[in-house]
């Protein structure tokens, strides 16, 4: 009988012997693994993920510094915001108004700007509802919907599109994020920032903000001339500007008038029912223009001689004298055009600003 046979070997002192430490060498490798996997920015990422999908607040803070984080955020937006664009980009933020000095306004900013982003963070991560986007989708997008970086994002979209591996170097690890502009289809690089304390990996930052930012403001910079472009290509052909010409007639000693002539040409078959033009010479380029409005309707086809009467005191020269005085120095552009499209009134901006229905 077999069975007998066993129960001998297994009764045996040197067998307990042997399974005993075969069991202890077996529990302290999966004691050792568990603290090996655990001990890993892989692990702290996906505890970060159980934990907001969870809403286990504790658990966040034990892996992210969130506060830091947004503290982060903020700084690096804003001191980007007030360095490129000026202080009104932080113009009606709470406080910013009463607030004294660059570095006072600056930081009245920071507080109302993080003081908003912590409330939407929060909201977003106790948020309940049916999400098909995933964890970093919905970090991001509140983030780009949230001031400051809503100042810059304009309420356009932001994809992760990806997530490399955790890099480490001694007690410090980078983690490759790649973010892509939708609307503009540009790559963005950014990295998460990790240290580990013990054991213990946790989230501390985002590096390579400022350098987002700044590729985020190129791509929107080329749109913006692209459209520019585009929209002067349209009033240019909608619309001729004729060479001006100026009259001169003396009242005496006390007044001169003048009358600037410009023959407006409409090459489309649309009427225009609305002209703003600048009206400046090519030595005062960086001065402001002149404006001259157009307010009757130009029938398509057709060209319309216009006249502007100035009168002006001859003992005390004026501005408009200086200007008009040279004729074949002046340089006049289309500012603003309003074209009266199948009833419904169509305005195409130019210097600077976007075409738009009105």
């Amino acid at each position: 009988m077999i069975w007998p046979r066993v129960w001998n070997v297994l009764r045996h002192p040197s067998f307990v012997w042997v399974a005993g430490a075969v069991t202890v060498v077996v529990l302290a490798g999966v004691i050792y693994l568990g603290k090996v996997v655990t001990a890993t920015p892989g692990y702290a990422i996906g505890q970060i993920e159980t934990a907001i999908t969870h809403n286990n607040g504790t658990k966040l803070a034990y892996y992210a510094d969130g506060a830091g984080i947004a503290r982060q955020v903020v700084d690096e937006t804003t001191d980007w915001l007030v360095t490129h664009r000026g202080l009104g980009a932080i113009a009606g933020l709470e406080g910013v108004d009463e607030a004294r000095g660059t570095r006072g306004k600056v930081q009245a900013a920071k507080l109302a700007m993080l003081e908003a982003l912590n409330r939407s963070l929060s909201a977003e991560l106790n948020n309940r509802r049916p999400d098909t986007a995933g964890i970093a989708e919905r970090v991001v997008r509140t983030l780009c919907a949230t001031a400051p970086l809503a100042r810059i994002t304009g309420g356009e979209h932001f994809d992760v599109t990806a997530v490399g591996q955790p890099v480490v170097s001694d007690r410090t690890a980078q983690i490759a994020v790649t973010l892509q502009y939708r609307e503009l289809q540009v790559d963005i690089p950014i990295a998460i920032d990790m240290e580990q304390a013990g054991r213990r990996w946790r989230v501390v930052g985002v590096s390579g903000l400022s350098h987002a930012l700044d590729v985020v403001n190129t791509a929107q910079a080329e749109r913006q001339a692209i459209d520019n472009r585009s929209v002067a290509e349209r009033v240019a052909a909608t619309l001729e500007v004729g060479s001006p010409t100026v009259e001169r007639e003396a009242h005496g000693r006390k007044q001169t008038t003048y009358l600037l002539h410009l023959p407006l040409t409409n090459h489309s078959a649309d009427t225009v029912i609305g002209v703003m033009l600048a009206l400046r010479t090519r030595a005062s380029e960086a001065a402001p223009a002149m404006e001259l409005e157009v307010q009757h309707p130009i029938a398509g086809g057709t060209t319309s001689p216009e006249v502007w009467r100035f009168d002006e005191p001859t003992s005390k020269p004026s501005a408009v004298a200086a200007i008009l005085a040279h004729p074949d120095r002046l340089v006049v552009r289309v500012r603003d055009l309003v074209i009266d499209s199948a009833g419904q009134a169509d305005t195409m901006w130019t210097a600077g600003r976007r075409s738009g229905g009105s």
